[in-house]
């Protein structure tokens, strides 16, 4: 087992037992007096719990003592967990911990219980030209995600709505053009919206990012994590409308944009119930 990279078995110890439990699940759900039916809510997701036993052993009673301690002190903030016997992380903060001194001079039990969230290696997913499209989130829980989206230089697939000209083909692509026939080659969006990515924590219901004052490759970031906006390292929140963290539901997700002249690469690390 490893705390943050470090490895127990440099205090002497072992993991023996791991067990891992689910989200702690919590619901304001209603059935007012009077009412012929009850007022359902969504239910919100808590802490998951998980515990861990340790076996840690030392030359005699106090350098057991020792080695308990010394994993204690590594335990103190917010750390990354990875037990063994599985490829999954946990960050986590210990929430309480007891001690077992099965045997004073060869081993002690330390048992530790944490609560935090469960989750796997980063997932990417990256698209070019295309309106709808869909991302498999292979976690069971529901996972923030960081959306970056970069409108490109060029007419093609910009909205119908905002088409004042003519697009023109020929065998070097697309074009949009004046009425001098002259080509447009780079466009400022007015709105770029996105559907699929986030929802009102209440009800479920889907909402809608709408993204203004764009230009053709700058590169929009929201941290779904962190709630930071920017527009290439430069914070933006002035120009977006967000009414929830971007993230991913368990299994697939419809995702919709307004254009299909845009960049867009999801990152998230899976999560789990």
């Amino acid at each position: 087992m490893r705390i943050n990279g470090w490895d127990i078995s440099e205090a002497n110890a072992r993991q023996a037992r791991f067990v891992n439990g689910h989200h702690a699940l919590s619901n304001s759900s209603a059935w007012n007096t009077g009412s012929n039916r009850p007022i359902f809510q969504r239910n919100q997701l808590g802490f998951k719990t998980f515990t861990i036993e340790l076996w840690v052993k030392g030359n005699g009673y106090q350098e057991i003592v020792e080695n308990r301690g010394i994993i204690l002190e590594h335990l103190l903030d917010t750390v990354i967990i990875e037990p063994d016997w599985t490829t999954h992380k946990f960050k986590a903060v210990l929430n309480k911990y007891s001690t077992d001194e099965k045997s004073k001079q060869r081993f002690h039990v330390l048992k530790l219980e944490f609560v935090g969230y469960e989750y796997s290696e980063t997932q990417e997913y990256s698209i070019d030209v295309s309106t709808t499209f869909t991302i498999q989130n292979i976690g069971t829980a529901e996972t923030p995600v960081i959306l970056e989206l970069v409108p490109q230089g060029g007419a093609v697939g910009i909205p119908y709505g905002q088409m004042q000209a003519a697009i023109l083909c020929d065998d070097d692509g697309a074009y949009i053009v004046d009425n001098d026939m002259a080509a447009i080659v780079t466009y400022d969006y007015d709105v770029l919206t996105i559907d699929g990515l986030c929802y009102d924590p209440r009800t479920g219901e889907s909402l809608t990012i709408e993204v203004r004052n764009t230009t053709p490759g700058g590169k929009i970031t929201i941290d779904g994590e962190t709630g930071l906006i920017t527009e290439n390292g430069k914070v933006k929140i002035e120009d977006v409308d967000i009414w929830a963290l971007p993230m991913l539901q368990p299994g697939e997700n419809v995702i919709q944009t307004n254009s299909n002249w845009l960049s867009v690469t999801v990152r998230y690390e899976p999560r789990y119930m």
